[in-house]
């Protein structure tokens, strides 16, 4: 009798607590954090510059601009980030006459979601070549603590050629012309009707970033000529004795 009593008092001891246990909260894992600058620089390049060029140039009206008494035709060339800054760079067609040149257009972009919107347009941040071109260009890590766009131009007038470069630094601000005018090459090669050509070739070469480069010389003329950053600290000066270089 005692145990019928025991084993029956545990039944219902063990029934009383399956009834007043609580059910077992599920908890969710949280949902990651998508940083959109990130995600936007993980996509293909083509991809960014596609939805760059869509936000900036919406029509083919808006790719029209005027820059003075100068009217330009700007076409998406390369989607630069500087640190996580997206900067679209556009070539800008202007006329095409012999003594006109075109440009190299800059828009400073912010990534919204998944796209872009439009801060700031700088039409003329580097000058273009002849015929109306947009100029040959790259872009530098090596000169200075922000990107630097290395913008070559030139042309050929009488049988001489001569080339020029530009470093505009992508600022935080905006583009900045630290060093301009810069001989990069030359030949009279049209000229010469007898005898031997002369032709010079330049190439930008980095030192300490922020401070100095140089530009070494080969082919007619070999040397080099190297630039310091100046007192006011914008722009690079010469230094020292320059190459002899011919000039158009």
């Amino acid at each position: 009798m005692r145990g019928s009593i025991g084993m029956g008092a545990l039944i219902a001891a063990l029934a009383l607590s399956a009834c007043n246990r609580q059910p077992q909260q599920q908890t969710e894992a949280p949902e990651p954090v998508v940083d959109p600058v990130a995600a936007m620089k993980a996509l293909d390049p083509g991809v960014q510059l596609a939805r760059a060029g869509t936000v900036v140039f919406p029509d083919e009206r808006s790719r029209s601009v005027r820059v003075g008494d100068q009217s330009y035709v700007l076409t998406p060339a390369r989607l630069v980030w500087s640190g996580d800054r997206p900067i679209l760079v556009s070539g800008g067609q202007g006329d095409d006459c012999h003594a006109c040149a075109g440009t190299l257009a800059v828009h400073y972009l912010k990534v919204a979601g998944d796209a872009f919107t439009v801060e700031r347009a700088f039409p003329a941040a580097a000058a273009g070549t002849s015929f109306g071109a947009a100029p040959d260009w790259e872009v530098r890590d090596d000169i200075a603590s922000v990107s630097v766009i290395e913008a070559r131009r030139g042309g050929t007038f009488q049988g001489f050629t001569c080339s020029r470069a530009q470093l505009v630094a992508l600022t935080a601000t905006g583009p900045v012309t630290i060093a301009d005018d810069l001989p990069i090459g030359y030949s009279d090669a049209g000229a010469v009707t007898d005898g031997k050509a002369e032709e010079v070739e330049g190439k930008i070469v980095a030192g300490t970033r922020d401070h100095d480069f140089a530009i070494r010389y080969s082919g007619g003329v070999t040397g080099a000529t190297r630039y310091e950053k100046a007192a006011d600290g914008a722009s690079y000066t010469v230094v020292g004795k320059p190459a002899a270089i011919p000039t158009c």
